[in-house]
């Protein structure tokens, strides 16, 4: 439980902070991806200590992807999947 503490003061001091509160915005508004859209992917990387690299590139090569496949990204945030399957085709 300590460490998780520790990475939640570690995201808040990065800019992650709760805002979907209570009379303010409606949980899944996007509110809150509005306010830390610019440090998302450094918080998702120092918070998952760097996994969140290589579980992104085990999803892109389980998906077995051939020239001429089209991929939809529904809830793309930042594109970091996106763009991870753009760059591996080949």
């Amino acid at each position: 439980r300590l460490w998780l503490l520790a990475f939640s003061l570690l995201a808040h001091a990065l800019g992650a902070e709760d805002t979907c509160e209570v009379g303010g915005a409606a949980l899944g508004s996007g509110a809150m991806f509005d306010e830390i859209y610019e440090r998302y992917d450094l918080i998702n990387r120092v918070m998952s200590l760097g996994m969140d690299q290589s579980w992104r590139r085990a999803l892109i090569k389980s998906l077995d992807l051939h020239p001429g496949d089209n991929v939809l990204d529904l809830a793309t945030g930042t594109a970091d999947v996106a763009i991870l399957e753009a760059q591996a085709e080949p």
